[in-house]
């Protein structure tokens, strides 16, 4: 200690003496207090009480931060800090600590960190006005929910919500993985079926894409045809052309409809002939309306592939059928002159003439 008092002795005077302390003596005097304050209030007793403290948010943080004083490397103590952070409104308090947390060689500690990080980023995407913030957060949430995903830190029973997540950060990877796993424990959610099929063949699943048609065809049965021809364009996607070809055939023997599609695929693959048949079957089968449709049809198929003759055979054979229509009888005696059918084209231009 030194001595501040430079006046002389008084002996008619109280000897009285003040004491200046040292920059280092202060120091040493505040280590020491703090030690004894330490040591006097255990820090599991301090913990407990930063544990228990519910309404005072900040003065959770100033205990929080006086035992990391003492305990730096404390990384539960670094996680409640981030926690009453969190609670506390104090969002990027709690990110900074999360950061450090994330490297943890602690696997609790670690599942912890990306889950709490990937909550409150989220929080701050949704608060955010600011577009460019918003892009950079939602950037960060879509790495943090691919770690989270990879580390499997997230909840195995709570797949639905995982599935939403997925979708939120637009990863249409995991949202198939999750969905693809709610589907095995139920196999009749027809919205669901729907979904994995969309996604299974955007991200080229095709034998998956093809079993959730085949489920979607056997429960909603309501749009069966619906799920029928997302199969068969499944199969001009991906170039089966024989399997599509035996596909429709096999629908066409009882559905005008798919009779129709197969018609229209025959003619893709220049089955000209074959597609002329098909026309005129469903012509035998249709009411008059739509007859003089499939004779058109039919006719034009065989046209298409330079089978004048067939065509010329077809236009006579159901001339009288369609000679009262007037369109079709300038539709019939083209098909004659185009096919050089002279003979056919002058008896039923005598016919239109003669009223019959």
């Amino acid at each position: 200690m030194s001595n501040a008092n430079n006046n002389q002795y008084d002996p008619y005077m109280r000897e009285e003496r003040v004491f200046v302390a040292t920059y280092k003596e202060i120091i040493i005097g505040f280590v020491v207090f703090a030690t004894i304050l330490f040591l006097l209030y255990p820090k599991d007793m301090l913990k407990e009480q930063i544990m228990n403290e519910r309404a005072n948010y900040d003065l959770s943080m100033l205990y929080l931060k006086n035992l990391l004083k003492h305990d730096p490397e404390n990384e539960s103590l670094m996680m409640m800090m981030a926690s009453k952070s969190a609670a506390g409104g104090k969002r990027d308090l709690a990110l900074r600590l999360l950061e450090l947390l994330i490297e943890s060689p602690d696997e609790t500690t670690r599942r912890e960190a990306y889950l709490l990080s990937y909550q409150l980023n989220k929080e701050e995407y949704f608060y955010t006005d600011d577009e460019d913030v918003r892009q950079k957060v939602f950037a960060k949430l879509q790495s943090l929910f691919v770690a989270i995903f990879i580390n499997r830190y997230y909840d195995q029973e709570q797949l639905y919500k995982n599935y939403e997540e997925a979708v939120f950060i637009k990863n249409d990877r995991l949202s198939y993985y999750f969905l693809s796993e709610i589907i095995k424990r139920d196999q009749r959610d027809i919205t669901l079926l729907e979904s994995a099929y969309y996604l299974s063949n955007k991200l080229s699943r095709e034998y998956e894409a093809l079993n959730y048609l085949h489920l979607l065809q056997k429960y909603d049965r309501e749009n069966r045809n619906k799920w029928l021809l997302a199969e068969y364009y499944l199969m001009i996607d991906k170039r089966h052309f024989d399997r599509a070809k035996e596909f429709l055939r096999e629908l066409s023997r009882t559905s005008t409809f798919w009779s129709e599609h197969f018609g229209a695929f025959l003619l893709s693959q220049k089955e000209y002939v074959a597609a002329s048949d098909i026309y005129v079957n469903l012509m035998h089968r249709a009411d008059y309306a739509n007859q003089k449709v499939y004779f058109k049809k039919a006719v034009d198929a065989l046209r298409a592939g330079a089978q004048l003759k067939q065509a010329a055979n077809i236009a006579g054979e159901y001339e009288s059928r369609f000679i009262g229509d007037s369109s079709l009888r300038r539709y019939i005696l083209k098909v004659y002159i185009e096919c050089g059918d002279l003979k056919r084209a002058t008896n039923l231009s005598k016919r239109i003439l003669n009223g019959r």
